[in-house]
């Protein structure tokens, strides 16, 4: 299978995880999660803005040095920030969230140009996202986005969501964010409501799966059993496999399959570690 290239942008973060057996702080946001994770399978333009409190040497750490920075900005400021508890359902609730220099991250900060054909827009706030989906439409870019529970939970932030919705190629989120973004009694409704909207939908399921709608068709896919001890990423590590594996090869059961793969590997260590040969205290 050919590498592809696929540009993701998005929140690099610090966050300070807990569990109800363990915490820790770890580098982390959504646009980190997915570009280790698509680097497996593709060329990635990773684009963000970081401030000067960010552990750098975390890119020593980019997998098979496919990932290119150079449209990373690091700047004066605190780093984006995410403190969250997972309770015995895994469900996060976000005790402090700082953006930091994150709500600069807009795209007159880029410094090369874009030269791949898809771009993937990672979960941030959407009036962020609408700026890098007006965007990408005027360099005649397929369009990936992701969202999640912070946002959906905001009316007029679901309101921003829903329009960009008919702006783009390919959306993915969770359960709770599909009912609260489509206000579907469950997941069928939600992926129909969504495969009205755009050309590939996907609702992750954590213990059941995923479902998907795909060329007029709805498809369920069982889970892969895994021992859970964090599931912060999952869903950007779901999304930075798919879309790499989907552009690449086109096997849309292939990209599922190997989706669900790594979540399921993900999740069952502390924050990035399964994608770190050292460990994470390191980098601090």
């Amino acid at each position: 299978m050919e590498k592809c290239k696929l540009t993701i942008v998005g929140w690099l973060s610090i966050d300070y995880l807990k569990t109800a057996t363990d915490s820790m702080y770890s580098p982390g946001g959504s646009a980190l999660y997915s570009s280790f994770a698509a680097a497996k399978n593709s060329y990635v333009d990773l684009i963000s803005i970081i401030g000067e409190d960010f552990p750098f040497t975390v890119f020593k750490n980019l997998e098979k040095g496919l990932i290119t920075t150079n449209n990373l900005k690091r700047i004066k400021g605190k780093s984006t920030s995410f403190t969250v508890t997972y309770n015995d359902q895994w469900e996060p609730y976000y005790e402090c969230i700082e953006q930091g220099v994150g709500n600069r991250l807009q795209p007159s900060i880029l410094v090369n140009d874009i030269d791949s054909k898809w771009i993937y827009i990672s979960p941030m706030i959407p009036d962020i996202q609408l700026q890098w989906v007006e965007f990408a439409k005027s360099k005649k870019l397929k369009i990936a986005l992701g969202t999640n529970n912070i946002h959906t939970s905001i009316p007029e932030k679901r309101e921003i969501l829903l329009r960009m919705l008919s702006s783009i190629d390919v959306f993915m989120c969770n359960r709770n964010e599909a009912a609260q973004l489509f206000g579907g009694l469950n997941e069928e409704d939600s992926i129909n409501m969504m495969g009205a909207k755009v050309k590939i939908g996907l609702i992750t399921l954590d213990k059941d799966g995923c479902i998907a709608s795909f060329k007029n068709t709805i498809i369920r896919y069982p889970s892969k059993e895994t021992n859970i001890v964090d599931p912060s990423g999952a869903g950007d590590v779901f999304a930075g496999t798919f879309l790499s594996i989907w552009i690449s090869s086109k096997d849309f059961t292939l990209a599922i399959d190997e989706a669900m793969k790594e979540s399921a590997k993900v999740i069952s260590n502390m924050g990035i570690s399964s994608f770190m040969n050292k460990p994470l205290n390191l980098f601090y």
